[in-house]
């Protein structure tokens, strides 16, 4: 799972939503790899951890990644927004259609799933639970189907 909603001052926020800013890149002070997106230096380090513990052929699969919408915001978390998770999955399917990779493999990921495209049970039992929603869209029911999208 990754998930780069950010809680730090320390990165700019334009490098977890993949916006191409003036310093919006950091460089790995070990490897010299500059970074131009959270996604792939988090991918890197799984790639670097398999490298290590010796399957760096093995393929890499993102079972889920987002960027909450709404929910329970917690002190710290003030980057939940729809906006921004708008931003972040416009520029992940950029990203990855763009077929270039992480710096470490050029191949990208072998596949990336992205969490709750549609929104979910907002109930009072996810909100004592302080689930943060990543939905973007509104599911319409119609005869036990899904009739639409808003």
């Amino acid at each position: 799972m990754l998930h780069p909603v950010m809680t730090s001052s320390v990165l700019p926020i334009g490098f977890a939503l993949f916006e191409n800013q003036p310093y919006s890149f950091r460089d790995d002070v070990i490897t010299g790899v500059r970074y131009r997106n959270l996604f792939d230096m988090m991918v890197d380090a799984v790639i670097a951890a398999l490298t290590v513990s010796g399957h760096a052929d093995m393929p890499v699969v993102v079972t889920e990644t987002g960027w909450p919408s709404g929910g329970l915001v917690n002190e710290g978390e003030g980057d939940v927004h729809p906006v921004y998770a708008k931003m972040y999955l416009n520029g992940l399917v950029s990203h990855l259609r763009s077929g270039g990779g992480t710096p470490l493999r050029k191949e990208g990921v072998a596949q990336a799933y992205v969490s709750e495209v549609f929104k979910t049970n907002t109930s009072f039992v996810n909100q004592v639970a302080g689930r943060l929603r990543t939905g973007l869209f509104e599911s319409i029911c119609r005869n036990g189907g899904l009739g639409g999208v808003l």
